[in-house]
């Protein structure tokens, strides 16, 4: 895949681009980069155009900016596909990637075509409890640390995850587009919490992945391909 970099007025933004055909956008998660979807990428390549980014303050993507939010996500998303010349997406977004998916899907609707979502979540409290203590706890000790750029950086990663969510109930309502909405059997976000953004947006589906984690898609790669391809297919029966 080829690297690129989005220059903007608040940092750099890295993203990987390859294929051929109607664009995927994918998205990472929480402290990750598109290094998570490396077994991905390639099998999707084949039939779509793949665009992948390092959202901001993750990899090789600048902060840029003092408060890190979905909002600005989302902005840089819009800017790339601007500069791609692409009117319309469907995202594949994972955890946080989701999350920013279904921001996108509901404030940016005439750009999103289609949305595919693994583990995403639009409560704080979704989360299991055992990860929140966790993540509180690093969250406490990296703010009693000395501010330099890594420790800023690494905060505002960790408050996108307990602050920044920016989703709310009516923002599910309005998201119109088809929507594919994953996780594991064994997901770190409640059961109850990933049926109820199944059903609170109006043209979705459910699909658990039977002995999945979190992460199914990078232990379950042919599954996961399979059920995102006949998503993906039905959508574009359904312009027909």
């Amino acid at each position: 895949m080829k690297e690129n970099i989005l220059e903007t007025q608040t940092g750099n933004i890295y993203y990987k681009t390859g294929g051929a055909g109607e664009p995927l956008f994918f998205i990472h998660g929480n402290g990750e980069d598109t290094s998570i979807f490396k077994g991905q990428l390639a099998d999707f390549c084949r039939d779509y155009t793949i665009i992948a980014m390092d959202t901001r303050g993750h990899g090789q993507s600048d902060l840029g900016v003092d408060v890190l939010t979905f909002e600005q996500i989302a902005q840089d998303v819009i800017a790339i596909m601007d500069t791609l010349v692409i009117e319309q997406v469907t995202i594949v977004g994972y955890s946080d990637g989701g999350n920013i998916g279904m921001y996108l899907a509901s404030h940016y609707p005439e750009r999103i075509k289609g949305l595919v979502m693994m583990g995403a979540n639009y409560e704080v409290d979704a989360l299991e409890e055992e990860l929140l203590t966790k993540v509180k706890s690093y969250q406490k000790r990296l703010e009693g640390r000395e501010q330099t750029p890594e420790n800023v950086r690494k905060l505002n990663v960790l408050n996108l995850m307990l602050h920044e969510l920016a989703l709310t109930e009516e923002d599910l309502k309005r998201i119109k587009v088809p929507t594919l909405v994953m996780a594991g059997e064994f997901d770190i976000v409640a059961h109850s919490h990933t049926e109820a953004i199944a059903e609170t947006i109006a043209d979705s589906e459910l699909f658990i992945c039977p002995e999945g984690g979190h992460d199914f898609f990078v232990h379950q790669p042919a599954l996961f391909l399979e059920t995102v391809t006949l998503f993906l297919d039905k959508l574009k029966s359904d312009e027909k």
